[in-house]
């Protein structure tokens, strides 16, 4: 009776101690398999947004390097990976790059879930913003510019400085400036050189092109500066 007793007491603990380490086992499985807090729940790339990926793995994988002062440099290799755009155009280079473990440069290797993450989001067609995302709603476009007011000025008093203040300034030098892809109207000496031009794209209406480009000149603008192309275009009075 007594050797029948060990022998349950015996089976007794082997069946505790087995649902122990039954136990352990499984919580560790749990805790392998559990994402952490950080981290986010996915199957598809298209969940994703840009916002999500430079959260979880570009500001502290890349930006680091590839950034305006970042801590590890400024826009190494001329490259700068903070906006969407400058991401998006070098999509590619970063999956690429991603695949063959060169980047991060000299730090650690992306994590599996990072790498999985960013993979996931390029692949996906890398879009700013996830399948369920809105999209900001557009900017609301600018207001028309002011016609300019021109006082009624005599003939004869209509030089240089009145049409610079009152056509050139207002409606020509925001594309006819020095260092532009255009003709600098900034100055008397290049506006001079190019009146002949200057007055068959008045005559013909190409210029000033209308918004949002440029403003076209109006009726009084239009009368300033043909008088004093009429005039000869004195620079100043004598």
């Amino acid at each position: 009776m007594d050797k029948e007793i060990k022998i349950f007491a015996y089976m007794k603990s082997l069946t505790i101690l087995y649902c122990v380490l039954i136990s352990s086992c499984n919580y560790n499985i749990q805790k392998q398999n559990a994402i952490p807090t950080n981290e986010i729940a996915f199957s598809s790339g298209r969940e994703l947004s840009f916002s999500s990926v430079k959260e979880q793995v570009l500001t502290a994988r890349c930006l680091t390097c590839h950034a305006v002062n970042g801590s590890r440099g400024s826009n190494k290799g001329q490259i700068n990976l903070e906006s969407y755009q400058n991401v998006f155009e070098l999509r590619d280079r970063i999956r690429d790059s991603v695949l063959d473990g060169s980047m991060p440069d000299q730090s650690p290797p992306l994590s599996a879930y990072e790498k999985k993450l960013l993979l996931a989001w390029l692949d996906a067609g890398a879009s700013e913003f996830a399948q369920n995302e809105a999209a900001p709603p557009p900017a609301a476009p600018p207001p028309p510019p002011t016609s300019v007011v021109v006082p009624d000025i005599p003939a004869d008093k209509i030089f240089y400085a009145e049409v610079k203040k009152y056509v050139f300034t207002t409606n020509c030098v925001k594309c006819h400036k020095p260092g532009g892809r255009r003709e600098d109207f900034t100055n008397y000496q290049n506006i001079f050189n190019n009146l002949a031009d200057i007055k068959d794209q008045l005559e013909i209406g190409d210029m000033p092109p209308p918004p949002p480009k440029g403003m076209p000149l109006n009726l009084a603008q239009k009368k300033l500066i043909l008088t004093w192309m009429k005039r000869g275009a004195p620079e100043k009075p004598n």
